[in-house]
């Protein structure tokens, strides 16, 4: 007997953490919060600052590495959606640089998250 999105009734949205968003249907959670309080390390600055200077970078990689360098002093910075979802292109891209991948899981960890 298998179970139907349409036939589960979540009232606790407590338990949609728990289950997925998948189960819990859409339009059902609705908040965000904002990303953790975290800063593009000195390390990942170079990466990206690394990305900006080359010449076989692509456009997308070099977003990527401008939206982490923005984010480098501040941690009211958060990553867009548009830049979230070439960071995570670029990190399944396995034609993409050392540099790249770091400098897109960086971006990736400053996304605004859905709670």
């Amino acid at each position: 007997m298998g179970l139907r999105r349409d036939s589960l009734a979540l009232s606790n949205l407590a338990l949609c953490g728990l289950v997925g968003p998948y189960l819990c249907g859409p339009g059902t959670r609705k908040a965000t919060s904002m990303a953790k309080s975290e800063v593009t390390s000195k390390k990942v600055s170079s990466a990206a600052s690394k990305v900006l200077r080359s010449k076989t970078a692509t456009k997308a990689e070099k977003s990527v590495a401008a939206s982490a360098l923005t984010q480098t002093g501040s941690a009211k910075e958060t990553t867009g959606k548009k830049v979230a979802s070439a960071a995570a292109k670029i990190l399944h891209d396995p034609k993409a640089s050392k540099e790249a991948k770091s400098v897109a899981a960086s971006a990736l960890t400053q996304k605004v998250k859905k709670k």
